[in-house]
């Protein structure tokens, strides 16, 4: 259940065509060529050395001479590898949530391992991660665009350096819903300005000056523009130091959370399943056990679980797909602790 879906997310976007209102996809030499001083950190150079760094992390090849698939698997792999630095262009935070997990699950030996089974074993999932490849990329590069375009616009109104202003994004990213940032949410943190003194209003009501029209959400460019007008001593950045050190974005809920409140206490149940199960893990050698394997592991590390369940509860084809991993591993360990069972009914 534990793995399977991490890689079925990337297909869901596919069966689903989920739309996340990036903006229209812009071309790489435009992209890069947007800001020659700005774009130092999106460019190939610095991109391809920080994405190699990515690289040498991944599990080392445990076999002397790999399959056709075991390659093509590995390919596949590095080519999704995004750097943090990309991630943070997402938007969306159910599916920054998603990007972060897969990464996550990058690094761990037995999960790698379990993914590679996978793709090697279960033709439908190697096809649809053929497919989908590029889908990926493209969302990745929307992001991307879309970033570095409201990152110019607030830049060439300020007069801030596009590094100033980049560190007001992180701030904007990590507290909105997606492109847009909620009033509400946006009064807290100004009242948590206003308290610290980060914030300090040039003459009244911040609020006012900032939300004129009285939206109920606004961009990332909206709100440094009423900033700007509205404090004495606000720069972008400042959208950054707002956030609690203890800050713990709480993710929107979809469209359909309410009705799939089960789905979202079932993962729950699997996830105590896992923990009952875990003294029992058997010994040996074979594939199934290396997705079992890979599957407690999993199970333990929170980006990869968060990521799940996100997954598990918004995307039905993958809800299918991870039901019935769960029914294939709940039957091989109940099969384990029936013979521990016995084993200690036969010890004197």
């Amino acid at each position: 259940m534990l793995k399977i879906p991490i890689y079925a997310a990337i297909v869901a976007f596919s069966w689903t065509r989920c739309t996340f209102g990036f903006a229209p996809l812009t071309s790489r030499s435009a992209f890069l060529a947007a800001d020659s001083k700005s774009a130092l950190k999106y460019s190939d150079s610095v991109l391809e050395e920080q994405k190699e760094e990515l690289k040498s992390r991944l599990p080392p090849v445990h076999r002397k001479e790999m399959s056709k698939l075991e390659i093509e698997f590995r390919d596949l792999l590095q080519a999704m590898l995004y750097t943090p630095q990309e991630m943070s262009s997402i938007t969306n935070p159910r599916m920054r949530v998603i990007y972060e997990g897969v990464a996550a699950s990058y690094y761990v030996p037995e999960v790698y391992r379990a993914f590679e089974v996978l793709y090697e074993d279960y033709m439908p999932l190697r096809v649809a991660g053929r497919m989908i490849h590029g889908n990926l990329q493209k969302m990745m590069d929307e992001s991307k665009a879309y970033q570095l375009d409201q990152l110019r616009r607030v830049s060439e109104k300020t007069g801030f350096s596009l590094e100033e202003v980049e560190k007001g994004w992180r701030g904007f990213v990590h507290s909105a819903g997606d492109k847009e940032l909620s009033v509400e949410r946006l009064e807290q943190l100004v009242r948590r300005g206003e308290q610290l003194a980060i914030l300090k209003s040039k003459d009244g009501d911040i609020m006012a000056t900032v939300n004129p029209q009285r939206k109920n959400h606004l961009t990332f460019d909206e709100i440094v523009d009423g900033f700007m007008a509205s404090s004495s001593n606000f720069t972008p950045s400042t959208l950054e130091d707002l956030l609690p050190e203890d800050f713990d974005p709480v993710l929107p809920s979809s469209r359909m959370d309410e009705k799939r409140a089960k789905y979202t206490q079932r993962y729950d149940d699997m996830l105590v399943k896992f923990g009952e199960w875990k003294p029992f893990i058997p010994s040996g050698e074979g594939r199934r056990l290396d997705i079992l394997r890979g599957c407690f592991v999993g199970s333990e590390n929170p980006q990869v679980v968060e990521a799940l369940r996100v997954i598990y509860t918004d995307y039905s084809a993958l809800r299918m797909s991870g039901d019935w991993i769960f029914k294939v591993v709940s039957t091989l360990m109940n099969r384990t602790m029936k013979r521990c069972q016995q084993d200690d009914d036969m010890t004197p």
